[in-house]
């Protein structure tokens, strides 16, 4: 699974990419990348997962029984 998200310095809007520990609940620290022109300021990452199901029928399945 990736481990890694893309999200916005909360300061200059710069994109970072930022590796997720695998306890999601955890908060990460995140610094913003001063070498691709970002502000060198430290930001909370707090991550969630959501999970979409999607349920489709089998061919064949239906006229069974």
């Amino acid at each position: 699974m990736n481990r890694t998200v893309t999200v916005l310095c909360p300061y200059c809007g710069m994109k970072n990419t930022v590796r997720i520990q695998e306890d999601f609940r955890q908060k990460s620290i995140a610094t913003c990348d001063m070498m691709e022109g970002g502000c060198d300021k430290d930001f909370v990452v707090d991550a969630f997962v959501s999970i979409e199901t999607k349920v489709l029928k089998i061919e064949g399945e239906e006229g069974k029984r």
